[in-house]
């Protein structure tokens, strides 16, 4: 099942507060929203949770925009369907905003496929760049300027949404394995961003049908590979003697893809 562009909201802003709740509508099958949230709480983010219809979302990455901005986002599987409250919670008083996207035909287990972050300072543009490893995945980005409220981008995918705070970007299309960039181009500013890639039902990293990231420790004694089976990935164990090691959960997967 391919992955589809479901639904966008603006959250809006609060100045400031403790919460932030806005409505958000999940329609369609093997569901997955993601949530960009910002706050302006100096050295620290003081974002402590953000929920959907009271189930917690867990935090994909942070980044800190220079001097005192910090973007946040969150995701959760197999989210509820119609329309239900996404409520980002703060520890203390601070300025709080929030976009929400849900997507279709989305893998439930092994998300993210992958995340990473960046930022540049008085730039011109933002180059954030991840290491795709499912076949088909969409890439999503939030992304947060000091002042600037306007972007372009390479690829040119489809920024779904945007508020006077941050960006909600998407790739519209389906992408290739391995190092996958994005560049976000604009005024001169301060740019962050998260960006990470989704994995869609069936997907599986190149060279096996159902592989997914594996984010367990490799074999005792052994190191982990990537794809091509050399050191530096996490998706399953090399044991002493150099065989492939795969998770009992992977094996389990594959049995019932069977």
């Amino acid at each position: 099942m391919a992955l589809a562009f479901d639904a966008a909201v603006d959250g809006s802003i609060v100045i400031p507060g403790t919460s932030l709740t806005w409505a958000h509508t999940c329609t369609g099958s093997d569901r997955i929203l993601l949530v960009a949230a910002f706050d302006d709480s100096g050295g620290a983010s003081l974002i402590t949770g953000v929920t959907y219809n009271s189930v917690a979302l867990t935090k994909i990455a942070e980044v800190q925009v220079l001097d005192n901005r910090w973007v946040t986002l969150w995701y959760l599987v197999a989210p509820a369907t119609g329309s239900n409250n996404v409520v980002i919670t703060a520890s203390a008083s601070t300025v709080i905003a929030g976009i929400s996207g849900s997507y279709t035909g989305a893998a439930q287990t092994g998300q993210p496929d992958s995340f990473a972050t960046n930022t540049s300072t008085a730039s011109t543009s933002l180059t954030t760049t991840t290491t795709v490893v499912a076949s088909d995945c969409w890439l999503v980005m939030g992304i947060k300027s000091l002042g600037v409220n306007s972007y372009s981008y390479s690829p040119t995918g489809s920024e779904r949404i945007s508020n006077s705070q941050m960006h909600f970007w998407d790739s519209n299309a389906t992408i290739g394995t391995g190092s996958q960039a994005v560049v976000a181009t604009a005024s001169p500013d301060n740019h962050g961003a998260v960006l990470v890639s989704i994995a869609p039902v069936g997907g599986g990293a190149a060279g096996h049908p159902t592989m997914r990231r594996w984010g367990g420790t490799p074999a005792v004694g052994g190191q982990g590979v990537n794809d091509a089976g050399t050191g530096g990935g996490k998706m399953w164990g090399r044991s002493r003697s150099g065989r492939i090691v795969i998770p009992r959960w992977l094996q389990d997967q594959e049995r019932q893809a069977a």
